[in-house]
């Protein structure tokens, strides 16, 4: 697709053809989250919109978040899977990149926006299926960028309290043994 022509709405993605991009950070995530129910809403999308599914998928298994200090690409953009969907992106092999649901693309606001611009000058939309958020559509600008800042405010707030968590752990190990040592004396 001629990326100067990239649909204004979804009403325009009748037969542009779709690829797939599953993404979890954990197997603890189950079916809730998981690439079951990140498939049914791209089902779901394909026939709402008459898109053409091209059969191309990609999935993960890795974090779509690097940390809130790092200065690296997510785990998730380091993967093989990503690397070879940005390339069919160059090479034209499709138009609309289903993603399920924004959390699921990445956690990390600066890559999601560096990357939604790198399919749109490759001549690709992204599709968040859940909330029907098209990015390259300019109604659906700011909620595509506030979805991705809750994402991402999301996982430094979880980082931060899973180390609290862990410290205190830890704190209560040391406490408990330096108890039991001083009562043996």
């Amino acid at each position: 697709m001629n990326p100067n022509q990239l649909p204004r709405n979804v009403g325009e993605l009748g037969d542009l053809r779709a690829a797939r991009w599953i993404r979890e950070s954990s197997t603890r995530q189950g079916d809730r989250y998981g690439p079951t129910a990140q498939r049914e809403m791209q089902d779901r999308a394909l026939e709402r919109y008459g898109l053409v599914d091209t059969g191309r998928s990609w999935m993960v298994l890795k974090s779509g978040w690097s940390g809130a200090d790092s200065m690296y690409e997510p785990p998730a953009t380091r993967t093989a899977d990503f690397q070879a969907m940005l390339r069919a992106a160059e090479h034209g092999l499709y138009d609309v990149l289903l993603v399920g649901y924004t959390s699921r693309f990445l956690r990390d606001v600066q890559m999601s926006l560096h990357y939604r611009r790198y399919f749109h000058v490759n001549g690709v939309v992204i599709l968040i299926c859940d909330d029907n958020i098209l990015t390259s559509d300019p109604n659906d600008w700011e909620r595509f960028v506030d979805k991705v800042k809750a994402d991402e405010l999301y996982s430094r707030t979880h980082g931060r309290n899973v180390r609290t968590g862990l410290a205190a752990k830890r704190q209560s190990v040391t406490d408990a043994v330096a108890f039991s040592r001083s009562t043996l004396m």
